[in-house]
């Protein structure tokens, strides 16, 4: 197994005009990471979820500033990143 995993899946047809792609993510290891996150023009939906700690959701890339994150060890994220069509019409 590899320590970290990312796959991204290009979203169906229908959900293109509101989602850019999907992301997982995961830490395999047993240390937490700390990583930069930089804005990229897109607001992503973060779902982060240990076996310690139940589901959390968090919205990235709103302020538009690199962010500092800890990745958990043994921590799996599923991240909805959308377009602006999509962050639109989410946010309001």
């Amino acid at each position: 197994m590899q320590d970290f995993e990312y796959i991204k899946i290009v979203p169906d047809e229908r959900l293109s005009g509101f989602v850019e792609s999907f992301l997982l993510c995961a830490n395999h290891t047993n240390e937490d990471k700390e990583v930069i996150i930089f804005p990229d023009g897109r607001v992503d939906i973060m779902f982060s979820c240990t076996d310690q700690e139940p589901l959390v959701a968090e919205l990235f890339n709103l302020d538009k500033k690199a962010r500092r994150y800890i990745f958990k060890k043994q921590t799996r994220l599923f991240m909805v990143c959308l377009t602006l069509l999509g962050a639109k019409y989410l946010l309001g």
